[in-house]
């Protein structure tokens, strides 16, 4: 009898020591909280080859290298007139040596796709992959490695206060859009600037304007909103431009918003699009600031697939 106790002792045991490391493991996951990684997260490792890493709730990540050419700050920013999805600054050149199905867009110093995670791993397709060290809602500890040569780093973040509130339009905004259409907003324009247009470009006018926006390639462009006030624009040219910028609502109505590409040290007052439509599928806006200020476009978005 005390023989089989001893055994059914040991046995117990065993299990209890089975379990406590099984728990163990899943309390070290359970740690961490993958939910909060959706935030820009500024490196403050010295001298690290990257500036930021953000990540949306949308499944996509941006991230920025700790390079000048990275800012879209410029000695000649404040001369330069530019609109919404017109830069005056170019930001990023597609430097990128492959290409693949599997990245959206891999720019330098702009890096750009779609990211899916797996406990505490996160697979930055087409970039990297980001292993998760520590993370709470305002520091964040993790080693990356390139997908392209297999360089190791470890880098420290502190996360960036988002100064977009969290409202039911700023989710809908906060998105991957796509530039389906362009028009001109000829109710917004005085006589004789149609009369200006149409004499310099003949009974098409419309169309000729409509084409500068074509080839500056913003028809089929991609346009990204975050919280953490990130605006990204993706044109649609062989040359692989993207854009750099920020966006705010201008007040608590949420029907207009400004974006400055110049870390808010240009005449960001100014700039304002003012929108039409916005809801699960579709964002329609105005940009009441173009090169030619003669002139305003209406842009029709569609959620990107």
């Amino acid at each position: 009898m005390n023989k089989k106790v001893k055994i059914l002792t040991a046995l117990m045991s065993l299990f209890a020591a089975v379990a406590t490391i099984s728990c163990s493991s899943n309390n070290n996951n359970d740690n961490i909280n993958t939910d909060i990684i959706n935030a820009k997260w500024i490196i403050t490792t010295p001298d690290s080859d990257y500036a930021s890493f953000e990540f949306t709730s949308y499944g996509h990540y941006i991230v920025i290298e700790n390079t000048p050419a990275a800012t879209t700050e410029s000695s000649s920013a404040g001369k330069l007139k530019s609109s919404f999805l017109q830069k005056g600054v170019l930001v990023a050149m597609n430097t990128a040596a492959t290409a693949s199905s599997e990245q959206e867009s891999n720019l330098s110093p702009i890096h750009h796709g779609t990211y899916t995670k797996n406990g505490d791993v996160i697979t930055l397709t087409g970039f990297g992959v980001l292993t998760i060290i520590s993370i709470t809602a305002e520091q964040f500890t993790f080693s990356f490695t390139l997908t392209e040569n297999g360089e190791t780093g470890e880098y420290t973040a502190n996360t960036s206060a988002p100064p977009i509130s969290e409202s039911e339009r700023t989710k809908l905004m906060c998105r991957a859009w796509t530039v389906k259409d362009i028009t001109i907003d000829e109710d917004a324009m005085s006589e004789d600037d149609k009369e200006h247009y149409f004499n310099k470009y003949g009974p098409a006018w419309t169309d000729s304007l409509i084409q500068g926006g074509i080839d500056k390639g913003i028809l089929n462009a991609t346009a990204l909103f975050s919280r953490a006030g990130t605006y990204l624009v993706l044109y649609a040219k062989e040359d692989s431009e993207a854009g750099l910028a920020e966006w705010k609502w201008v007040n608590s109505e949420e029907k207009s918003f400004y974006y400055s590409w110049n870390n808010w040290q240009d005449n960001w007052d100014d700039n304002i699009v003012e929108i039409i439509e916005l809801n699960k599928t579709s964002l329609i806006f105005i940009d009441t600031k173009q090169f030619d200020d003669r002139y305003v476009m209406i842009y029709n978005l569609a959620l990107k697939e």
